[in-house]
């Protein structure tokens, strides 16, 4: 005798929407430095605890404005990660700086202006830049390139090293502390310079926490630069743990290892999963090993690395 069991097909949906802003600002800044993730890192932490700025702010290295539109044989043909003479050649062709961000302000225009003059505040003692500036009103914050429109624009990033490109993406978690977050920059600046890879990354500062966002590029027709990368990603998962910082996502092939760093109290929270997978899909049926959860039946598979 078989269970009786219904299914649901959506049809339809519905999303809160928010009125059109009666006025946008954008405020844009690179900045020279690679230390200068430190301080931006404890500057735009309060100012987004208290909703100054109303969004998560990304800070992009300066290999945003090459790998998008150029490949590594067009600056550099030597072994090893780009140098510093290099990076610094990048920049100034492309106008970018070691540290790259934009904030946007929007709603209101004179509460626009009162934010923008405390954002200026609180830069002020750590840069003499300015923000570069860009007002838009009600009607042509509608078409601000920010908006939202589909595109495969950033999959150019791939084609980096050339050959069959790709990437992996190793991305922890940190606390918004600016000391904390330029120790998690060297130490992963290292990682890459010691298996030859290009640095590649990104902090979101998102008031609460930071999410470190690291591209790692590759030529999949290297056989040698594949094996490389795997090691650096093992690397870098074994450093971010070692300092107490786990990461939100990972690829298929390194659940295991990243679920394997969420080791509290003899990994409490993989024997609790274990225990409502065995007991919801006993035969591991639905995605076994996904996040590093697998079904008794399979938990011999288990990665060891």
């Amino acid at each position: 005798m078989f269970a009786q069991s219904s299914f649901g097909v959506v049809t339809r949906a519905g999303f809160w929407l928010m009125p059109a802003p009666q006025s946008l600002f954008t405020l844009t800044m690179h900045l020279p430095e690679p230390e200068d993730i430190g301080w931006l890192v404890d500057v735009l932490t309060p100012l987004r605890i208290r909703r100054v700025i109303d969004h998560p702010v990304s800070a992009t290295c300066y290999m945003a404005s090459a790998t998008t539109t150029s490949q590594r044989g067009e600056w550099y043909q030597g072994r090893g990660a780009l140098p510093d003479s290099v990076v610094r050649e990048i920049m100034a062709k492309r106008g970018a700086g070691w540290w790259n961000f934009s904030i946007r302000l929007d709603g209101d225009p004179e509460v626009n202006e009162a934010h923008l003059r405390i954002i200026r505040s609180a830069f002020a003692p750590h840069t003499r830049q300015e923000f570069e500036i860009t007002r838009w009103s009600a009607d042509e914050a509608s078409i601000h390139p920010a908006a939202p429109a589909p595109s495969v624009f950033a999959l150019q990033i791939v084609n980096w090293y050339g050959g069959r490109g790709g990437h992996l993406g190793f991305s922890p978690v940190l606390p918004p502390d600016g000391a904390r977050v330029l120790e998690q920059l060297n130490r992963t600046r290292r990682r890459y310079a010691e298996f030859g890879i290009d640095y590649s990354g990104t902090f979101y500062v998102d008031g609460r926490h930071v999410t470190n966002i690291n591209l790692i590029l590759f030529d999949r027709d290297d056989a040698d630069m594949a094996t490389r990368v795997r090691s650096l990603f093992g690397a870098l998962v074994k450093d971010s743990a070692a300092a107490g910082y786990g990461e939100y996502r990972t690829h298929l092939s390194f659940m295991d290892a990243v679920a394997g760093t969420f080791d509290y109290n003899h990994h409490a929270l993989l024997r609790l999963s274990e225990t409502v997978k065995d007991a919801l899909d006993p035969n591991g049926i639905i995605a076994p090993g996904k996040s590093g959860i697998w079904p008794r039946v399979y938990r011999n598979k288990r990665s060891s690395t």
